[in-house]
């Protein structure tokens, strides 16, 4: 056959399903036994046997809402190599079909890494990785900051950060040259943050406000160890001055700068070492902006807190310009939410069904209800309802969304190129205030998309 299914199934008695996923290949495979983690629960899928040896497999599962991606070099189960990734939402990549990364918009500080920094208006395709034969399976943009995980485990950063501009990816390493490896990243202002094989968070950049998490506040230019010994984390996410990451017991940490209630303590105090939110249990996403924190739990409840200027927690009319512990958005309770996206100023989420709904800052159209108002809660994007979409990311000014069947939407700030339609570019007025699709992907399938404060970065294949 052409096409082998996964199959979707369920796992009752820990809430987990296992996505439905297609591989597309003239010969397709079954899978050897394997073994996937979300949180403290272990799952093992058989399905073994492959028709051809020697060839990898692609495919992508998803395990709750924490993601990997699996592949193998061998048909017998004793000698078969699995990789495994995870990432910060329901969708992972390890595909056989040439996966490449994309950049476009604002590039001052080299955050495209082309080399350059010229601005570009239409995605453009990075040729680092596909010359030194690197599979992109990961990646981040926030400020002006990228960082991309190749299939290895290998993270290569390039923008601006607390020592130089890099318009050229370059790898992240220990002071003493050794690589680490790692399965998932995320940069936030001017610091970065990423997981490990082993559970470990390693965060380097600006630390004058203990965003590092080591304990001191001071800089690296190279990765430190956040100080949490005996702590496994899943997934960590970075804000402009704080940093957050869930363990393996789905509790949430956070650390860095409090002076905008960013960090959900109670109060507006910073601390430079990983500090549990209290009231907070099963989370399985964290999402941190500007100035404020989005989190998912396992029930597809929404929390946020931290500064509330432009109406970004979600939580309708208040007179509370700071919320300082975790507090639900109400409006969505009646929604099963699957994935979150923090921008500077403003939220999105992606319930399961595939419907969209922003809130926050809207003077650049970024909520994509063709106005430019702000919004206090969660509104439907209406634009976006028949598409069923499965991945959304919110920058500066803008947001991004990718339907299930790997089409891109932009819309919101525009005027560096981010919107990838090259209309009326390096114009103030360049705002598209619904939905746009991008039209260069449209005989390829996207798989993976953020944003940066004026840059757009997306893993595609095709």
């Amino acid at each position: 056959e052409q096409a082998q299914h996964l199959f979707c199934l369920s796992w009752k008695t820990c809430n987990v399903a296992l996505l439905s996923c297609v591989i597309k290949q003239p010969c397709s495979y079954f899978w050897h036994i394997f073994k996937m983690r979300t949180f403290s629960t272990s799952i093992s899928l058989a399905r073994c046997l492959s028709r051809q040896q020697q060839k990898r497999i692609g495919a992508v599962i998803g395990v709750g809402f924490v993601s990997y991606g699996l592949y193998t070099y061998s048909d017998n189960d004793k000698n078969a190599t699995i990789g495994t990734r995870i990432f910060d939402r329901d969708f992972a990549v390890c595909s056989p079909v040439a996966v490449g990364v994309f950049a476009w918009g604002s590039n001052q500080f080299g955050q495209l890494g082309i080399g350059s920094d010229k601005d570009q208006a239409l995605p453009r395709q990075l040729s680092f990785f596909k010359d030194n034969d690197l599979v992109p399976v990961s990646l981040s943009a926030f400020g002006n900051m990228t960082a991309v995980v190749s299939s290895v485990g290998h993270c290569f950063t390039f923008g601006f950060d607390a020592e130089a501009n890099q318009s050229i990816p370059t790898p992240l390493v220990y002071k003493d040259g050794d690589i680490p490896k790692i399965i998932q990243v995320d940069v936030g202002g001017m610091h970065g943050a990423a997981l490990t094989a082993e559970g470990d968070v390693l965060t380097w950049g600006n630390g004058w406000q203990g965003q590092l998490g080591n304990g001191e506040e001071s800089s690296s230019q190279f990765p430190v160890k956040v100080a949490a010994d005996g702590v496994n984390f899943v997934q960590v996410s970075c804000g402009h001055k704080h940093t957050a990451a869930i363990d393996t017991n789905g509790r949430l940490w956070t650390w860095g700068c409090g002076r905008d209630a960013a960090l959900g303590l109670g109060d507006r105090s910073s601390t430079s070492r990983p500090i549990i939110v209290e009231g907070l249990t099963d989370v399985i996403q964290v999402s941190c902006g500007h100035e404020s924190t989005l989190c998912l739990t396992k029930n597809g409840q929404v929390f946020s807190w931290g500064s509330n200027d432009y109406g970004q927690l979600g939580h309708g009319a208040t007179v509370n310009r700071y919320e300082f512990k975790p507090k639900m958005i109400r409006s969505l309770k009646n929604e099963t939410v699957s994935q979150i996206a923090s921008g500077d100023y403003h939220c999105s989420c992606v319930t399961k069904d595939g419907k969209v709904y922003t809130w926050g800052m809207g003077k650049d159209g970024q909520t994509g209800h063709a106005d430019k108002v702000d919004i206090d809660q969660p509104k439907l994007v209406n634009r976006l309802k028949d598409k069923k979409i499965r991945q959304v990311a919110c920058g500066g000014g803008h947001t991004c969304a990718i339907s299930d069947e790997g089409q891109l939407f932009v819309w919101g700030r525009g005027r560096s190129g981010q919107i990838g339609r090259a209309d009326n570019i390096e114009s103030v007025a360049a705002y598209r205030s619904t939905p746009q699709h991008v039209d260069t992907f449209s005989k390829m399938k996207v798989l993976r998309v953020d944003c940066g404060g004026d840059h757009t970065v997306a893993l595609a294949e095709g």
